[in-house]
Protein backbone atom coordinates (compact mmCIF):
# COMPACT_ATOMS: atom_id res chain seq x y z
CA UNK A 1 0.00 0.00 0.00
CA UNK A 2 1.53 3.60 -0.75
CA UNK A 3 -1.47 4.91 2.15
CA UNK A 4 -2.33 4.12 5.70
CA UNK A 5 -5.84 2.82 5.49
CA UNK A 6 -7.71 3.25 8.61
CA UNK A 7 -11.03 1.91 9.07
CA UNK A 8 -13.28 3.36 12.11
CA UNK A 9 -15.81 1.01 13.39
CA UNK A 10 -18.57 0.53 15.91
CA UNK A 11 -17.56 -3.46 16.40
CA UNK A 12 -21.64 -4.02 18.11
CA UNK A 13 -23.26 -2.17 15.39
CA UNK A 14 -22.86 0.02 12.04
CA UNK A 15 -21.91 3.21 11.74
CA UNK A 16 -24.35 6.09 10.58
CA UNK A 17 -24.23 9.18 8.38
CA UNK A 18 -24.95 10.76 12.40
CA UNK A 19 -22.20 9.54 13.97
CA UNK A 20 -19.34 10.55 11.35
CA UNK A 21 -20.78 13.79 11.71
CA UNK A 22 -20.24 13.38 15.33
CA UNK A 23 -16.77 12.47 14.47
CA UNK A 24 -16.09 15.60 12.11
CA UNK A 25 -17.20 17.85 14.78
CA UNK A 26 -15.11 16.43 17.63
CA UNK A 27 -12.00 16.73 15.21
CA UNK A 28 -13.47 20.73 14.57
CA UNK A 29 -12.91 21.28 18.62
CA UNK A 30 -9.29 20.03 18.62
CA UNK A 31 -6.85 22.95 18.76
CA UNK A 32 -4.96 23.20 15.74
CA UNK A 33 -7.08 20.72 13.62
CA UNK A 34 -9.62 21.65 11.18
CA UNK A 35 -12.01 19.54 8.71
CA UNK A 36 -13.80 20.61 5.48
CA UNK A 37 -16.65 18.91 3.41
CA UNK A 38 -16.98 19.28 0.27
CA UNK A 39 -20.06 21.03 -0.69
CA UNK A 40 -23.24 18.60 -1.51
CA UNK A 41 -21.14 15.94 0.23
CA UNK A 42 -22.41 14.81 3.64
CA UNK A 43 -20.12 11.17 3.26
CA UNK A 44 -16.85 12.81 2.99
CA UNK A 45 -14.65 15.23 4.95
CA UNK A 46 -10.94 16.18 4.56
CA UNK A 47 -9.02 16.77 8.20
CA UNK A 48 -6.22 19.26 8.11
CA UNK A 49 -3.42 20.50 10.40
CA UNK A 50 -1.69 23.51 11.12
CA UNK A 51 2.14 23.68 9.66
CA UNK A 52 1.43 19.95 8.33
CA UNK A 53 1.25 19.05 4.56
CA UNK A 54 -0.58 15.79 4.39
CA UNK A 55 -4.62 16.22 4.69
CA UNK A 56 -6.35 12.76 5.49
CA UNK A 57 -9.25 12.09 3.35
CA UNK A 58 -12.43 10.35 5.50
CA UNK A 59 -15.48 8.96 3.30
CA UNK A 60 -18.41 7.13 4.87
CA UNK A 61 -20.47 4.17 3.47
CA UNK A 62 -21.04 0.34 4.29
CA UNK A 63 -21.72 1.00 8.17
CA UNK A 64 -18.01 2.57 8.42
CA UNK A 65 -15.45 5.25 8.08
CA UNK A 66 -12.42 5.01 5.65
CA UNK A 67 -9.62 7.08 6.72
CA UNK A 68 -6.89 7.73 3.94
CA UNK A 69 -3.29 9.18 4.74
CA UNK A 70 0.15 9.44 3.83
CA UNK A 71 1.82 6.82 4.96
CA UNK A 72 3.81 9.43 7.07
CA UNK A 73 1.06 10.70 8.80
CA UNK A 74 1.76 9.93 12.38
CA UNK A 75 -0.52 12.32 13.63
CA UNK A 76 -3.95 11.49 12.65
CA UNK A 77 -4.27 8.11 14.68
CA UNK A 78 -3.08 9.92 18.11
CA UNK A 79 -5.74 12.86 17.34
CA UNK A 80 -8.36 10.04 16.28
CA UNK A 81 -8.42 8.00 18.80
CA UNK A 82 -9.38 10.03 22.12
CA UNK A 83 -12.13 10.97 19.98
CA UNK A 84 -13.33 7.54 19.05
CA UNK A 85 -12.60 6.12 22.75
CA UNK A 86 -15.22 8.74 24.18
CA UNK A 87 -17.67 7.51 21.54
CA UNK A 88 -16.83 4.00 22.22
CA UNK A 89 -15.98 3.06 18.67
CA UNK A 90 -12.93 1.54 17.19
CA UNK A 91 -9.80 2.06 14.59
CA UNK A 92 -8.50 -0.65 12.50
CA UNK A 93 -5.50 -0.33 10.23
CA UNK A 94 -5.72 -2.25 7.12
CA UNK A 95 -1.86 -2.24 6.25
CA UNK A 96 -1.49 -4.42 9.13
CA UNK A 97 -4.57 -5.99 9.82
CA UNK A 98 -5.42 -5.19 13.55
CA UNK A 99 -7.24 -3.42 15.54
CA UNK A 100 -5.27 -0.04 17.21
CA UNK A 101 -5.02 -0.17 21.10
CA UNK A 102 -7.53 2.04 22.85
CA UNK A 103 -4.37 2.96 24.74
CA UNK A 104 -3.11 6.32 23.85
CA UNK A 105 0.49 5.52 25.41
CA UNK A 106 1.53 3.29 22.28
CA UNK A 107 1.44 4.17 18.48
CA UNK A 108 1.57 2.27 15.23
CA UNK A 109 4.66 2.10 13.68
CA UNK A 110 3.87 4.10 10.24
CA UNK A 111 7.11 4.67 8.14
CA UNK A 112 9.58 7.41 9.48
CA UNK A 113 12.16 9.00 8.37
CA UNK A 114 13.87 9.59 11.89
CA UNK A 115 17.42 8.33 11.38
CA UNK A 116 17.19 5.87 14.70
CA UNK A 117 14.02 4.92 13.86
CA UNK A 118 15.46 3.43 10.03
CA UNK A 119 18.30 1.90 12.30
CA UNK A 120 15.76 -0.07 14.41
CA UNK A 121 14.03 -1.48 11.14
CA UNK A 122 17.42 -3.22 9.69
CA UNK A 123 18.17 -4.34 13.28
CA UNK A 124 14.73 -6.16 14.03
CA UNK A 125 15.27 -7.10 10.39
CA UNK A 126 17.76 -9.41 11.30
CA UNK A 127 15.54 -11.23 13.92
CA UNK A 128 13.25 -11.59 11.33
CA UNK A 129 10.99 -9.10 13.18
CA UNK A 130 8.06 -6.81 11.75
CA UNK A 131 7.79 -3.67 14.31
CA UNK A 132 4.06 -2.57 14.46
CA UNK A 133 4.09 -0.31 17.58
CA UNK A 134 6.19 1.13 19.91
CA UNK A 135 5.92 2.94 23.29
CA UNK A 136 5.20 6.66 22.97
CA UNK A 137 8.69 8.42 21.79
CA UNK A 138 10.72 5.57 23.39
CA UNK A 139 12.24 2.44 21.90
CA UNK A 140 10.27 -0.27 23.19
CA UNK A 141 8.53 -1.67 20.49
CA UNK A 142 6.10 -4.44 19.96
CA UNK A 143 7.22 -6.52 16.86
CA UNK A 144 5.34 -9.62 14.30
CA UNK A 145 7.25 -12.75 14.03
CA UNK A 146 7.68 -13.17 9.93
CA UNK A 147 7.74 -16.83 11.03
CA UNK A 148 4.29 -17.57 12.89
CA UNK A 149 3.04 -13.83 13.18
CA UNK A 150 3.65 -13.53 16.82
CA UNK A 151 3.69 -11.14 19.12
CA UNK A 152 7.22 -10.17 20.61
CA UNK A 153 8.76 -7.16 22.50
CA UNK A 154 11.89 -6.17 21.99
CA UNK A 155 14.72 -5.40 24.16
CA UNK A 156 14.79 -1.62 24.13
CA UNK A 157 17.88 -1.42 26.20
CA UNK A 158 19.99 -3.87 23.75
CA UNK A 159 18.23 -1.89 20.77
CA UNK A 160 19.38 1.22 21.73
CA UNK A 161 23.24 -0.59 22.36
CA UNK A 162 23.05 -1.68 18.68
CA UNK A 163 22.05 1.77 16.92
CA UNK A 164 24.20 4.18 19.42
CA UNK A 165 27.02 2.16 20.44
CA UNK A 166 27.78 -0.87 18.96
CA UNK A 167 26.69 -0.17 15.23
CA UNK A 168 27.03 -3.90 14.14
CA UNK A 169 24.27 -5.91 15.89
CA UNK A 170 24.85 -9.23 16.53
CA UNK A 171 22.03 -11.86 16.66
CA UNK A 172 21.40 -12.91 20.74
CA UNK A 173 18.24 -14.58 22.36
CA UNK A 174 17.80 -11.78 24.61
CA UNK A 175 16.76 -9.25 21.71
CA UNK A 176 12.62 -10.25 22.10
CA UNK A 177 10.61 -12.56 23.31
CA UNK A 178 6.57 -13.50 22.98
CA UNK A 179 4.05 -11.62 24.55
CA UNK A 180 1.47 -12.78 22.21
CA UNK A 181 0.27 -15.16 19.80
CA UNK A 182 -1.14 -12.69 17.70
CA UNK A 183 -2.43 -9.36 16.99
CA UNK A 184 -5.63 -9.79 17.98
CA UNK A 185 -4.76 -10.99 21.03
CA UNK A 186 -2.02 -8.65 21.92
CA UNK A 187 -4.07 -5.42 20.98
CA UNK A 188 -7.19 -7.26 23.83
CA UNK A 189 -4.62 -7.99 26.30
CA UNK A 190 -2.53 -4.32 25.82
CA UNK A 191 -5.56 -2.44 26.28
CA UNK A 192 -5.91 -4.12 29.18
CA UNK A 193 -2.39 -3.98 30.99
CA UNK A 194 -2.03 -7.63 30.31
CA UNK A 195 1.41 -6.56 28.39
CA UNK A 196 5.32 -5.89 29.95
CA UNK A 197 5.87 -2.48 29.24
CA UNK A 198 9.48 -3.05 30.58
CA UNK A 199 11.35 -5.59 28.91
CA UNK A 200 13.12 -6.95 32.05
CA UNK A 201 11.04 -6.97 34.37
CA UNK A 202 9.40 -10.16 33.05
CA UNK A 203 12.59 -11.26 30.53
CA UNK A 204 12.32 -15.29 31.74
CA UNK A 205 9.42 -14.86 34.05
CA UNK A 206 5.65 -15.66 33.41
CA UNK A 207 3.92 -12.00 32.70
CA UNK A 208 0.20 -13.84 33.64
CA UNK A 209 -0.27 -11.42 36.46
CA UNK A 210 0.92 -7.72 35.76
CA UNK A 211 1.94 -6.24 39.42
CA UNK A 212 1.94 -2.81 39.95
CA UNK A 213 1.45 -3.06 43.69
CA UNK A 214 5.11 -3.39 44.62
CA UNK A 215 3.49 -6.62 46.88
CA UNK A 216 5.83 -10.04 46.50
CA UNK A 217 2.63 -12.29 44.82
CA UNK A 218 4.87 -15.48 45.06
CA UNK A 219 5.88 -15.06 48.85
CA UNK A 220 4.02 -12.60 50.47
CA UNK A 221 5.15 -13.21 54.33
CA UNK A 222 2.06 -11.86 55.78
CA UNK A 223 -1.58 -11.90 55.79
CA UNK A 224 -2.90 -9.74 52.46
CA UNK A 225 -6.57 -9.35 51.53
CA UNK A 226 -7.90 -9.36 47.98
CA UNK A 227 -10.66 -7.99 46.20
CA UNK A 228 -10.91 -9.77 42.71
CA UNK A 229 -12.85 -8.09 39.70
CA UNK A 230 -13.89 -10.92 37.64
CA UNK A 231 -13.91 -9.93 33.49
CA UNK A 232 -14.74 -12.36 30.56
CA UNK A 233 -14.53 -11.98 26.35
CA UNK A 234 -17.58 -10.13 25.07
CA UNK A 235 -19.65 -11.62 22.77
CA UNK A 236 -17.22 -10.71 19.65
CA UNK A 237 -14.26 -11.17 21.85
CA UNK A 238 -12.24 -8.20 21.26
CA UNK A 239 -13.05 -6.67 24.82
CA UNK A 240 -13.89 -7.55 27.98
CA UNK A 241 -17.00 -7.05 29.97
CA UNK A 242 -17.31 -7.59 33.87
CA UNK A 243 -19.11 -10.14 35.39
CA UNK A 244 -17.96 -9.32 39.43
CA UNK A 245 -16.80 -6.48 40.75
CA UNK A 246 -17.16 -3.27 42.91
CA UNK A 247 -20.89 -2.89 41.81
CA UNK A 248 -21.99 -5.98 41.31
CA UNK A 249 -23.71 -9.02 43.57
CA UNK A 250 -21.27 -11.42 42.23
CA UNK A 251 -18.27 -9.85 43.99
CA UNK A 252 -16.12 -12.29 45.87
CA UNK A 253 -13.75 -10.34 49.05
CA UNK A 254 -11.25 -13.46 49.90
CA UNK A 255 -7.43 -13.11 50.92
CA UNK A 256 -4.37 -14.86 49.73
CA UNK A 257 -4.20 -18.13 51.98
CA UNK A 258 -1.17 -19.69 54.04
CA UNK A 259 0.68 -21.77 51.52
CA UNK A 260 -0.83 -19.73 48.47
CA UNK A 261 0.63 -17.80 45.93
CA UNK A 262 -1.45 -15.23 43.97
CA UNK A 263 -1.80 -17.68 41.07
CA UNK A 264 -3.05 -19.86 43.31
CA UNK A 265 -5.66 -17.91 44.95
CA UNK A 266 -7.34 -16.94 41.88
CA UNK A 267 -7.53 -20.62 40.92
CA UNK A 268 -9.21 -21.45 44.03
CA UNK A 269 -11.42 -18.84 43.45
CA UNK A 270 -12.39 -19.73 39.59
CA UNK A 271 -12.28 -23.07 40.33
CA UNK A 272 -13.70 -24.44 43.70
CA UNK A 273 -14.80 -21.20 45.34
CA UNK A 274 -17.11 -19.39 42.64
CA UNK A 275 -17.00 -22.62 40.41
CA UNK A 276 -16.77 -20.09 36.87
CA UNK A 277 -13.50 -21.48 35.38
CA UNK A 278 -10.78 -23.26 34.98
CA UNK A 279 -8.04 -21.27 34.57
CA UNK A 280 -7.79 -17.40 33.47
CA UNK A 281 -5.92 -15.64 30.55
CA UNK A 282 -4.00 -13.19 32.52
CA UNK A 283 -4.52 -10.94 35.80
CA UNK A 284 -3.16 -7.16 36.61
CA UNK A 285 -2.82 -6.36 40.23
CA UNK A 286 -3.66 -2.29 41.06
CA UNK A 287 -0.81 0.11 42.27
CA UNK A 288 -3.25 1.46 44.59
CA UNK A 289 -3.69 -0.18 47.39
CA UNK A 290 -7.00 -0.16 50.00
CA UNK A 291 -7.06 -1.58 53.80
CA UNK A 292 -9.28 -3.01 55.93
CA UNK A 293 -9.10 -4.68 59.46
CA UNK A 294 -8.89 -8.58 60.25
CA UNK A 295 -10.96 -10.37 63.18
CA UNK A 296 -7.65 -9.38 65.49
CA UNK A 297 -8.35 -5.70 64.46
CA UNK A 298 -5.05 -5.18 62.21
CA UNK A 299 -5.10 -2.77 59.78
CA UNK A 300 -4.53 -5.44 56.59
CA UNK A 301 -3.62 -4.23 53.14
CA UNK A 302 -6.12 -5.27 50.44
CA UNK A 303 -4.85 -5.69 47.17
CA UNK A 304 -7.63 -5.04 43.73
CA UNK A 305 -7.04 -7.89 41.68
CA UNK A 306 -8.73 -7.73 37.54
CA UNK A 307 -9.11 -10.91 36.52
CA UNK A 308 -9.61 -11.83 33.14
CA UNK A 309 -11.37 -15.47 31.81
CA UNK A 310 -12.70 -16.57 27.83
CA UNK A 311 -16.15 -17.36 29.86
CA UNK A 312 -17.32 -17.81 33.03
CA UNK A 313 -19.74 -20.62 33.55
CA UNK A 314 -22.23 -19.39 35.91
CA UNK A 315 -24.99 -21.50 37.27
CA UNK A 316 -28.88 -21.13 37.55
CA UNK A 317 -28.32 -19.17 41.11
CA UNK A 318 -25.18 -17.26 40.12
CA UNK A 319 -26.69 -16.24 36.90
CA UNK A 320 -30.18 -15.11 38.74
CA UNK A 321 -27.81 -13.37 41.27
CA UNK A 322 -26.11 -11.52 38.80
CA UNK A 323 -29.48 -10.62 36.80
CA UNK A 324 -31.37 -9.29 40.12
CA UNK A 325 -27.98 -7.14 40.91
CA UNK A 326 -28.75 -7.38 44.99
CA UNK A 327 -27.50 -10.58 46.51
CA UNK A 328 -24.18 -11.02 47.81
CA UNK A 329 -21.71 -14.05 47.57
CA UNK A 330 -20.13 -15.47 50.78
CA UNK A 331 -18.24 -12.81 53.01
CA UNK A 332 -14.51 -12.77 53.50
CA UNK A 333 -13.20 -14.66 56.93
CA UNK A 334 -10.77 -12.20 58.08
Amino acid sequence: MDKLVYKILNLSKPLTLQDFGKIISLLKEIKGVGATMPDNEKDTAYVFYENVPFRPKLVFGGGEVIMETDLTDTISSDVLRPILNKLDFRIYLENIKSLIPRNLSIIECAPSTNEDHQKALKIMEKYSLTPVFNLYRKYVYYAVSNTDGSVHIVNDNLLYHFIHVAHEPVVVSEFSYKVADNLAEFVRKFDYDLMPFDYYEYYGKSFKIINFSGFDLDNPGRKIFIKPFILEYSVDGSDFVKIAGDDSPMLYMDKIRPGENLDGSILRILRNDLKIADDYIGATVAKIVEFDFDKENVLTPRLIVKIYIKKATLSQEQKDIKDRGWASIKPISK
